[in-house]
């Protein structure tokens, strides 16, 4: 889950920011679910690859807002 939910995605992120960076443009759009802000029982690690993408998102629009 860890790798579908969290890691594939910073790994297409990853694959594509330096050509977007060099053209000036772009978005890039990080799907997640209300699981990102809240925990669900019998979830725990669903919920938390859900958190990872939300903090990872928010933390790249902040790394890249001068792009």
């Amino acid at each position: 889950m860890i790798n579908t939910n969290l890691i594939s995605t910073i790994q297409a992120t990853k694959a594509i920011l330096n050509e977007m960076k060099q053209n000036g443009y772009g978005s890039i759009v990080i799907t997640s679910s209300l699981a990102s802000f809240c925990g669900i029982y019998g979830l725990s690690v669903y919920c938390a690859t859900k958190f990872a993408l939300r903090g990872f998102a928010e933390a790249l629009s902040m790394e890249v807002n001068k792009y």
